[in-house]
């Protein structure tokens, strides 16, 4: 949405976009849309790999970490040079397209995925809310939950 935004606000040469030339209303838009897209972007990689460490054992936690930064890694060499034609055809605006076209991509797969996979609980995965500072008596009422009471400090994992 906020891509479309800045397709919208953004103009169609360069020098539109530029906030040295003249302040307007709808480059206001443009920076405030640019910025809102990107940091709903930027944490795809981190989401994604919390989202496979919910799902694979502990012993292949570093295994799916790995293939998911080849993975993002092919994406950051593969996605400027497509992005760089997309601009060559679509002009400046091709940039937010090939943004646009790349993010649908990655919703379908996740959709499909979630269609194809079961939702099963992950045995290793277990969350025991715990506060900080938890005493021994605090660990009775719960004897499964995981700490170690050395020096006064607790100690989770």
């Amino acid at each position: 949405m906020f891509a479309f935004i800045a397709i919208i606000f953004g103009g169609e040469s360069l020098q539109n976009m530029y906030l040295s030339v003249r302040l307007s209303l709808s480059k206001i838009i443009f920076f405030i849309s640019v910025g809102l897209y990107a940091g709903l972007a930027l944490p795809l990689f981190s989401l994604n790999l919390a989202h496979t460490n919910d799902y694979v054992t502990k012993d292949k936690f570093v295994a799916a970490g790995g293939g998911i930064q080849l993975i993002f890694g092919i994406g950051a060499i593969i996605g400027p040079i497509l992005c760089s034609l997309f601009m060559d055809i679509l002009n400046i605006n091709g940039f937010f397209i090939f943004l646009i076209v790349a993010h649908l991509i990655i919703a379908i797969f996740g959709i499909y995925r979630m269609k194809v996979r079961d939702s099963v609980d992950n045995p290793d995965s277990t969350f025991t809310p715990v506060p900080a500072t938890i005493t021994p008596a605090g660990l009775e009422l719960d004897p499964d939950t995981p700490a170690n009471l050395d020096n006064n400090k607790t100690t989770f994992g």
